[in-house]
């Protein structure tokens, strides 16, 4: 489950919502999304999938915004802070449970 809400006020461009996504079986659909809320255990939660190819998956998109959800710092054995790190190492941002991300 994850617990964040997004509200899409007006924006032309799609929202991305993949959170056990590893990477597209052919190609990115478009490559015009305002926010990709995708995968993100491999750099913030428990390693389940390949890094290299999930963040080549998240640099194919070309979100202008990408926010990673299962994160876990108990898995992770890290405080919040360094999983922050790990996802702005990448380009991206830390999904926090009941946040809300709002499109313009």
């Amino acid at each position: 489950m994850y617990l964040i809400s997004i509200y899409h006020c007006g924006a032309t461009e799609p929202i991305a919502y993949a959170p056990d996504m590893e990477s597209f079986v052919t190609e990115p659909p478009t490559t015009d999304i305002d926010l990709f809320v995708c995968e993100g255990s491999p750099f913030v939660g428990h390693n389940h999938l390949p890094a290299d190819r999930l963040e080549a998956t998240i640099a194919d998109l070309d979100a202008e915004r990408t926010v990673l959800v299962n994160a876990s710092e108990h898995a992770r054995r890290e405080h919040t802070v360094e999983l922050e790190e790990h996802a702005d190492a990448i380009g991206c941002e830390l999904s926090v449970d009941f946040n809300e991300y709002t499109i313009p």
